[in-house]
């Protein structure tokens, strides 16, 4: 568990952790330093009971996510 760089010299670092349910979760974060940041930040969440992965893939709606759906549900 910690924080790797997938592909060397590629200045992409990953996280890789294991939540309370002891499932692994891994995310790409960008440079090194932020990737410790987060990994930092997991953990205490984690630790602290306000970890929840639900919410790490949850996309944003945006306007025009919106208005393209109502577009389509119109016209079928």
């Amino acid at each position: 568990m910690g924080v790797y760089e997938r592909d060397s010299d590629s200045g992409v670092w990953w996280v890789r952790y294991s939540d309370a349910a002891g499932k692994i979760h891994r995310e790409k974060v960008g440079p090194k330093r932020l990737a410790q940041q987060v990994y930092a930040k997991r953990k205490t969440q984690i630790r602290e009971g306000k970890f929840f992965a639900d919410q790490l893939n949850r996309k944003r709606l945006t306007v025009r996510r919106l208005m393209r759906t109502s577009r389509r549900t119109q016209a079928g």
